[in-house]
């Protein structure tokens, strides 16, 4: 699980990941990515939910539950005149859970928390002279999260759940300029918490209305970092540890409702982070609050007793809309998303769904840069039934 954690830190391309942690990764659920990964007031039977961890309440007794979720993404980058075009695909995300008593659900995940990957070249003027040299910017690698979920069914229509989270990572950035190549190393290891509460109720006849909160702590990153200075030659001119920094993870809150009746589910999310409580040690650049809001539908065509195989597909769409947590020469970048998807179930039990989403990230105005993008995320879901009695020896 650690090594595909690792090998999924390479998924996002941005420019914008040069600041910071590198770009925030909330996307928490495969099983909902057609619908905008709207997730903190669902849940279900067998449904996995990270985003909520008072949701795997809902989870079936019997049925042990595994996640395996990969992304890929063609994006297009534009500023002024110029654009280029990038190809980016690897897991996100694997995640297992079961009941383990008739009140106690838990599950074990891990996927990226933030994505550092890079590749800027920027041509000035040599101060006090009218010659311009180059100097490439490179960075990869950003911080993982690996959960420990738990939830309890305090009554019938309440549940309380936490996730135990282990953040760690390395981030390497590398700045090359008239054949001085100067890499910094950083890595960290810090724990954290969420917690979450979610109320279930029947309101009409088969039509069930949830709502669900989440609350972050936040948590501190200390950095222990190293440099190293080559020439043109590869020898080593500086190689030595400095002096360590840190990064606070600020507290979030998050809250949702939904709507799931036989056919249909309706759903909506809102999260809040506070980093304007937060700079950016390398740039001592502030960051400004976050925002984000997504929403979804599904519909399968039959509830029950379907006709053929099309009337038990699942079909998706979604819409989201966020603001980035960064503020250049004073201008907060938008990023917003379509999706649509589809759950396709197997006989023998599990699904595989599908989702499509088109977004941009970040804007042209003041020189920056804007990225559309189209991406394919596909997450299969298996189904294992445990704890059955033998109706036979």
């Amino acid at each position: 699980m650690l090594t595909v954690a690792a090998l999924a830190q390479e998924e996002n391309i941005s420019p914008y990941s040069i600041f910071g942690i590198g770009e925030m990764q909330l996307g928490e659920s495969g099983r909902t990515t057609g619908m905008a990964s709207t997730a903190i007031g669902l849940s279900g039977g067998r449904f996995l939910n990270t985003a909520n961890p008072a949701a795997l309440a809902a989870l079936d007794t019997t049925t042990f539950i595994f996640d395996v979720t990969g992304s890929a993404k063609g994006s297009a980058f534009s500023s002024g005149s110029v654009t280029q075009k990038a190809f980016s695909a690897n897991f996100t995300r694997i995640t297992a859970g079961t009941h383990l008593t008739p009140r106690w659900s838990a599950a074990l995940s891990v996927q990226p928390y933030s994505t550092v990957s890079y590749k800027v070249e920027n041509e000035d003027y040599i101060e006090g002279s009218e010659t311009k040299t180059t100097t490439l910017f490179e960075g990869s690698g950003g911080v993982t999260r690996l959960s420990f979920l738990n939830s309890i069914r305090l009554t019938e229509k309440f549940s309380a759940g936490a996730d135990f989270m282990l953040l760690f990572g390395d981030i390497n950035r590398e700045a090359s300029q008239s054949g001085i190549t100067i890499k910094r190393n950083s890595s960290a290891t810090t724990a954290s918490f969420t917690l979450g509460m979610m109320y279930k109720d029947t309101l009409l006849e088969k039509m069930i209305f949830s709502a669900g909160v989440t609350y972050s702590y936040k948590a501190r990153l200390l950095f222990e970092n190293s440099l190293k200075v080559t020439d043109a030659s590869g020898n080593a001119l500086f190689n030595d540890d400095i002096a360590s920094s840190e990064v606070v993870l600020p507290e979030s809150w998050g809250a949702g409702i939904s709507l799931t009746g036989r056919k249909i589910v309706i759903a909506a999310d809102y999260r809040y982070q506070q980093w304007s409580r937060t700079r950016d040690p390398l740039t001592n650049l502030r960051f400004t609050d976050t925002h984000k809001f997504n929403c979804g539908i599904a519909f399968i065509p039959s509830g029950f007793a379907p006709k053929n195989y099309f009337e038990m597909i699942e079909y998706q769409a979604g819409f989201t809309v966020s603001n980035s947590y960064l503020i250049l020469y004073g201008v907060n970048p938008l990023n917003m998303e379509l999706t649509a998807g589809v759950g396709l179930p197997f006989r023998g039990g599990g699904q595989i769904n599908i989702g499509l989403g088109w977004g941009k990230k970040g804007t042209t105005n003041e020189g920056l840069v804007r990225e559309d993008y189209l991406r394919i995320t596909i997450s299969l879901s298996m189904f294992e039934r445990m704890f059955m009695k033998r109706l036979y020896d």
